[in-house]
């Protein structure tokens, strides 16, 4: 099994117009994969949808079968392996929380309360990795990836605005699937409280014990409730808004590393790029050039 630090990062959604970091692709079983051949990870969230066919996906450590209907979501920094998915017809749709931008409040960062980041959130409810879609309900499912794909090709008057919607809709409608298991195991509000802490402050020199002390418990139990129902640590989530922020900077101003650093949390412009190239594989600038 080849080492997981060796592995491949895809920094961007393939083909996604500028500004606006969305794509989809659809492959007939045949030809290359859609991100790389080789073991990699994504800085962004990508979506599988299989239409027919049988094979294999490797995520972490697992093997995991696919088939017709069969739904894998992996989040940024998730090892996987699409070798052996080549008889696999299928969707790939990628993208970043901020796609949705600022004016969709909910979407630059989790908001557990939130339907369509249950499915997202996915870890919180120790379900397989794989997601069967009933029979009935998959022409609806090609349906909305295929309006996903005609407007990000033509690119027509409002076409942002639609391919959120279909995005939205498919999120949810992962989350449907996944209800049984949430209504017994409900997200935590202490979640939705912890992510309002860290989007108010994350530009301060903030840690694990602010956010703790503005949420009134203790830094202990925040750290296990919020491990427990995302798989990440308070300060990784600190780290991954400061991330999104500093795409958005990126890609939209022309305001230089050290400047971006300071706005979105760094004193120091050496730990804000360490930090940026470990969950993108490159440097802020270089990222930048490549967008």
């Amino acid at each position: 099994m080849p080492r997981l630090a060796r592995n491949v990062v895809i920094q961007y959604p393939r083909n996604a117009p500028a500004g606006f970091p969305v794509s989809i692709a659809r492959l007939d079983g045949h030809g290359a994969p859609i991100h790389s051949p080789r073991p990699h990870s994504h800085g962004f969230f990508a979506l599988m949808f299989a239409i027919d066919g049988t094979g294999t996906m490797r995520v972490g450590r697992n093997e995991l079968p696919v088939r017709a209907g069969s739904i894998v979501i992996t989040a940024p920094g998730e090892v996987h392996d699409t070798a052996n998915m080549a008889g696999v017809s299928r969707w790939g749709l990628d993208f970043t929380p901020d796609a949705f931008g600022a004016e969709a409040a909910g979407w630059m960062f989790p908001r557990p309360s939130r339907p369509e980041w249950v499915a997202l959130l996915r870890r919180s409810w120790d379900v397989p990795s794989v997601i069967d879609v009933p029979e009935a309900q998959r022409p609806e499912w090609q349906r909305r990836l295929a309006t996903i794909e005609r407007e990000l090709s033509r690119r027509e008057l409002g076409y942002r605005e639609i391919v959120r919607g279909e995005v939205k809709a498919i999120l949810v409608g992962v989350g449907r699937l996944l209800a049984p298991r949430s209504v017994h195991e409900p997200v935590s509000p202490l979640l939705g409280e912890v992510f309002d802490a860290i989007e108010a402050r994350f530009s301060d020199a903030i840690s694990l014990t602010d956010i703790a002390r503005a949420v009134g418990r203790s830094a202990a139990h925040l750290t296990t409730v919020v491990r427990e129902q995302t798989g990440m640590t308070v300060q990784q989530w600190i780290i991954e808004r400061r991330m999104a922020e500093a795409r958005q900077r990126l890609m939209a101003s022309d305001e230089n590393v050290e400047i971006v650093a300071e706005r979105v949390g760094y004193r120091d412009a050496t730990l804000f790029i360490r930090h940026f190239k470990r969950a993108h594989g490159v440097t802020p600038r270089r990222w930048r050039n490549a967008t």
